[in-house]
């Protein structure tokens, strides 16, 4: 598994680690199909503090289950037994390639901790349509720094049989941050935008710039799987203020994207990709 992006810096102490960043990148579409999928019928907590129930039948439920005891032992046999054999993906994943990224993915994270949420469930005349939520953390480690990961995904699967036969994924924003003091960022970015809509991207530097050297950079790609083959080179400049502000324009086409920013300052590395849904009129 190749990552999306491949982040070069001239001169910079940084190179190895952004390329390592863009590599644990490239492989959160693994996570994102697998922990997508095994949440333990949980359902969002109401204000009052209890779990309503989602209800879906028992043999679902122990699917579930089976999929997150496989996927927690990293028992890959056992993982694709849920998955139908013409799965597909909004993204263009099917079966096969989904194997292969999640050998990748849990060769790179092996402490990962995730909770799903059940948001909604729906019964069809071929079987059940769930909405869930996934929240993951995680932890890089090698011999010269440390990537931290949190992953926030919503995404509609579509269960027949038991097994899991077609994902969308509707919201995603992953963080990775690497050093002792990486920056905060605060992201102004839509989840969806119209064909041809302009928008606003905002990244924020949470803490006073001062006199610091901030370099920063923005990536904004489709989401296919030629992404990982073909890393892109982010070209970073120097930020004379508080943050990046950009106007995006839509493409006149239906699709799915990558928007993410890099902020790299003295005391660490921060990234942050959002998927930005460009939705017909």
């Amino acid at each position: 598994m190749h990552c999306p992006f491949r982040f070069q810096v001239g001169g910079q102490s940084w190179t190895k680690t952004l390329r390592r960043v863009g590599q644990s990148t490239g492989v959160l579409i693994g996570l994102m199909l697998w922990s997508g999928q095994v949440a333990t019928a949980q359902s969002p907590t109401s204000e009052r503090g209890t779990t309503p129930a989602v209800e879906v039948p028992e043999e679902l439920r122990t699917a579930l289950k089976g999929l997150d005891q496989a996927a927690s032992q990293e028992n890959l046999p056992s993982v694709l037994q849920y998955y139908g054999l013409d799965f597909t993906d909004g993204d263009g994943l099917n079966r096969d390639t989904l194997s292969g990224i999640l050998s990748s993915f849990w060769t790179r994270y092996q402490n990962l901790s995730y909770s799903t949420s059940i948001l909604s469930a729906t019964e069809t005349p071929q079987g059940w349509v769930l909405e869930t939520k996934l929240h993951l953390e995680g932890t890089e480690i090698s011999e010269d720094r440390s990537l931290r990961l949190q992953s926030e995904i919503r995404a509609r699967q579509t269960w027949q049989n038991n097994q899991l036969v077609r994902q969308e994924t509707l919201a995603e924003r992953n963080t990775i941050t690497s050093g002792d003091t990486p920056p905060t960022l605060s992201i102004r970015l839509p989840e969806t935008v119209k064909v041809n809509e302009q928008f606003n991207f905002d990244v924020i530097i949470e803490e006073p710039v001062k006199e610091d050297l901030v370099l920063g950079a923005i990536v904004d790609e489709p989401i296919n799987l030629d992404r990982y083959k073909s890393p892109t080179i982010a070209d970073f400049q120097p930020l004379a203020s508080g943050g990046i502000f950009k106007i995006g324009q839509a493409p006149s086409l239906p699709d799915n994207r990558w928007i993410s920013a890099v902020v790299i300052r003295k005391g660490g590395i921060t990234l942050v990709t959002q998927r930005l849904r460009i939705l017909a009129n």
